[in-house]
């Protein structure tokens, strides 16, 4: 993968032939309406087969060496994304107006659907929630340090959640993974 000066990284995965084979086709559509082009020779047969089986999740024994690694500033947000299923970008975007304790249900104005959705919450929840210093003082759930924005989800997976994966020796998970245990 020479894009952006990434060295290779192994074979390239189906997923990402048919994303640019897409792009492709987009190409061609749009050249033949413009009149540029005659035929889009981009057919349906070239597109490989996607397997999207992989489903990983944090057992028990990795959850306990994980909150270990973490910390207990920072737990609080790997446990949210465990009891709750959120994606990290509603999850990091979250404000304090979207979380009802009252009908314990947080609130998500734009999912990625483009709809709104709803998450119950449970007691953990609910607890982890009330004990963030940071539901009387900023608007975010999960404000920066100046309290003014939410934090940069990127930076915290890359800066705190991945470093304490490794120190944890936990192998092959992603931050999506925790919706997958939040399922299991």
């Amino acid at each position: 993968d020479r894009r952006k000066g990434k060295r290779s990284r192994g074979p390239v995965l189906p997923a990402t032939v048919n994303r640019e084979l897409s792009f492709l086709r987009r190409i061609f559509n749009v050249a033949i309406a413009d009149g540029l082009a005659e035929a889009n020779p981009v057919k349906a047969k070239l597109f490989a087969k996607e397997n999207n089986a992989r489903v990983r999740f944090l057992t028990p024994e990795e959850e306990t060496r994980l909150q270990q690694e973490i910390g207990p500033d920072d737990w609080p947000k790997v446990a949210l994304a465990i009891h709750t299923g959120l994606r990290r970008g509603e999850q990091f975007a979250l404000r304090w107006e979207h979380v009802g304790f009252a009908t314990g249900v947080i609130t998500i104005p734009r999912a990625k659907s483009g709809e709104k959705r709803h998450v119950p919450m449970n007691d953990e929840v609910r607890e982890l929630l009330r004990s963030f210093p940071s539901r009387l003082k900023s608007p975010w759930v999960f404000p920066n340090q100046s309290d003014r924005r939410p934090l940069d989800a990127k930076n915290f997976v890359s800066r705190v959640f991945l470093p304490a994966l490794e120190r944890a020796g936990i192998r092959g998970l992603h931050w999506h993974d925790l919706r997958h245990t939040f399922a299991s």
